[in-house]
């Protein structure tokens, strides 16, 4: 896929222009809501949360959200979608819609994955985070309890991305 290829070399306006061209012939064969759309649209969101336009990758995102919503459901896939949306709320200050879509992909993903696989982890560390930019205090909060319990989901977080060379910074860095 050329859009994606132009993304990963930084590219960003020629992504955006190969991957509108894909979306077009896709909605041109398979009409507005058919699934093929949605990896796309999440591309699109993808190449505008790199050039730092969050509000339109919010946008690219709820649509492709939209998409497999209607299409495929509630399985563990979708958990990665919410978590990009998630993931852009913070950034552009809204914590309470964050914090929404975090607790949804933590949710489908505690339901479709082994407890101590690292995307549930990685739930946990996202939702660490947005507390983090409210400047609320975890020790403080009534949620503390439960995410101290989680604390060996964030050290296998934490060997993956080791293993994987991955940044990794602990929700708990952010505990004052």
């Amino acid at each position: 896929n050329f859009g994606k290829t132009y993304m990963e070399k930084g590219m960003y306006e020629k992504a955006i222009d190969y991957l509108s061209k894909s979306l077009a012939l896709r909605q041109s064969l398979f009409g507005n809501e058919h699934s093929s759309l949605a990896d796309p649209y999440s591309t699109i969101g993808s190449v505008y949360f790199f050039k730092s336009e969050f509000t339109k990758s919010i946008d690219y995102y709820e649509k492709a959200l939209a998409i497999l919503l209607k299409n495929a459901g509630n399985d563990n896939f979708v958990s990665g979608y919410y978590s990009n949306l998630g993931v852009s709320y913070n950034l552009i200050n809204e914590f309470d819609k964050s914090k929404y879509y975090h607790f949804k992909a933590l949710d489908i993903r505690l339901k479709t994955l082994p407890v101590d696989h690292p995307d549930i982890a990685a739930s946990y560390s996202n939702i660490g985070m947005v507390f983090q930019s409210k400047k609320i205090n975890l020790v403080e909060h009534s949620c503390f309890s439960f995410y101290l319990h989680k604390f060996e989901l964030i050290s296998v977080l934490k060997l993956y991305c080791d293993e994987k060379k991955h940044s990794y910074i602990s929700p708990f860095s952010y505990l004052y």
